[in-house]
């Protein structure tokens, strides 16, 4: 059996596993084993209410990270939607001044459901500086991991942002010059 083959051969039974199996299998899991289970069966449909869970399959992703300078404040906003396919029950979030490990904000947004969104936000102020610096900043959701089993890939679970504050010498009229 060639290469080309044993692809076919191999996507055959991969497509009748999913196409044979799968469905009987979520149609029994729905059903319930009536000798054991005496509960009905979970109602569908766009009536049912939206299905809560706090493990797989998570996919919780932050979008944007944006901040915007007014004065000597900065403004962080970040955007998280939830791409996965039940409504999560708790997203604990953070967005964290890096150099200064600290957080300048944290929370939880409840029940956030599928395709829904939220946004975080912060405020930092600018400190002064002796020479130009940076800054670092992170915007988490679940920022300690053991909250969620997010399946985000994680540059999508937290994003970053950079703020750089440039040293402007004072002016000294006794020695002029560039």
């Amino acid at each position: 059996m060639d290469m080309s083959q044993l692809r076919r051969t191999l996507f055959l039974v991969l497509a009748v596993i999913t196409i044979g199996i799968a469905p009987a299998m979520a149609s029994n899991h729905l059903k319930g084993d009536s000798k054991t289970d005496k509960k009905a069966a979970p109602k569908t449909g766009p009536d049912a209410p939206p299905s809560v869970t706090t493990t797989a399959p998570v996919k919780v992703e932050i979008t944007t990270f944006t901040q915007l300078h007014d004065g000597d404040t900065v403004n962080f906003t970040a955007t998280v939607v939830n791409t996965g396919s039940a409504t999560v029950a708790r997203v604990p979030w953070a967005i964290r001044d890096v150099k200064g490990n600290q957080n300048l904000a944290e929370g939880t947004q409840e029940n956030l459901r599928p395709g829904g969104t939220f946004d975080m936000t912060a405020r930092w102020t600018k400190v002064k500086v002796t020479k130009t610096e940076s800054f670092f900043f992170e915007a988490y959701v679940d920022p300690t991991g053991k909250v969620l089993k997010n399946t985000a890939l994680i540059e999508k679970q937290i994003k970053k942002a950079t703020v750089v504050i440039m040293y402007v010498a004072p002016f000294n009229p006794a020695k002029p010059g560039f």
